[in-house]
């Protein structure tokens, strides 16, 4: 059995904290947005960072979560990607024609052209 005083559990648990304290104010002065601040503005800010770590394909956050955080990567590595729309005119057509298609399907039953291509005017099914 191991013992500890609650007198030295809390010297030991003040210890760690400084400890911690120390550490997000050393990494906080080496990063060089915020080195120019004066020592007791990072202590300050210290106060509030908190350390998240992540797994391998674990997301930091999404496209569209608010932009409500500041994150200062320690180690590791990370992909930034951004979703983006391609307007293909060629397949925009193909949508059109397959919209068309779809309308007309409601009032009978439609094949697509033997050739498989949309925008060429389905016939009806016999």
């Amino acid at each position: 059995m191991l013992v500890l005083t609650k007198d030295k559990f809390r010297r030991a648990l003040e210890a760690c904290k400084n400890r911690i304290k120390n550490e997000k104010f050393e990494f906080l002065k080496s990063v060089e947005l915020i080195s120019h601040f004066q020592r007791n503005s990072i202590k300050n800010l210290a106060k509030f960072i908190f350390r998240k770590r992540l797994n391998r394909s674990q997301f930091l956050f999404r496209e569209g979560d608010p932009a409500d955080r500041i994150f200062l990567v320690i180690s590791g590595e990370f992909r930034v990607t951004k979703k983006i729309t391609v307007i293909d005119k060629k397949h925009e057509e193909n949508q059109n024609a397959l919209q068309k298609v779809q309308q007309q399907s409601k009032r009978g039953t439609y094949l697509m052209s033997s050739d498989g291509d949309p925008s060429q005017p389905p016939t009806r099914q016999q």
